[in-house]
């Protein structure tokens, strides 16, 4: 209903993250936030950046780094 509001994706991506437990669609989700926050030039995006870096360990811990970075590529964001 409102794909420019990063914190209905933010909102959505916490969900997955914190209480489903689903590092992949939490990913997904923070991704989209990020680039929006990033795009509003917003204060929020550190915050995005700090999810996508929890994600990224417990994902690299599971051995999913293909899986972390084929996420971020998907949502156009360049991971090194």
């Amino acid at each position: 209903m409102y794909p420019n509001d990063a914190e209905v994706y933010y909102g959505i991506g916490q969900v997955y993250y914190d209480h489903l437990k689903d590092n992949e669609k939490a990913l997904d989700y923070i991704a989209k936030a990020y680039t929006i926050y990033t795009t509003q030039k917003s204060p929020y995006r550190s915050d995005a950046e700090a999810i996508i870096g929890y994600v990224y360990k417990k994902m690299k811990d599971e051995g999913k780094t293909d899986k972390f970075k084929e996420i971020l590529k998907k949502n156009n964001i360049q991971f090194d």
